[in-house]
């Protein structure tokens, strides 16, 4: 199982409306943060989020549980 923590702020939303809408991902809220859960793989695609570069490099400051297989400009993916 991989888990992203997604810090409650409106810059990092579009992560968790990503997320509310894959099939593949589960989003429940974990304090001050949103929880972001895959039974497998997590990938979040940054262009269908919409975030700007600047924003999604921080998309990690939440924590996470697994192993980060990509962080590109394009994909994270944790496994």
């Amino acid at each position: 199982m991989a888990v992203l923590y997604v810090l409650d702020v409106p810059e990092f939303q579009p992560l968790v409306n990503y997320a509310e809408g894959a099939p593949d991902l589960a989003v429940s809220q974990h304090g001050a943060y949103h929880k972001i859960e895959a039974a497998g793989e997590l990938t979040i695609l940054r262009e269908p989020t919409g975030m700007d570069a600047a924003i999604w490099f921080g998309g990690l400051v939440g924590g996470y549980e697994g192993e980060v297989k990509e962080f590109s400009e394009d994909v994270l993916r944790i496994g």
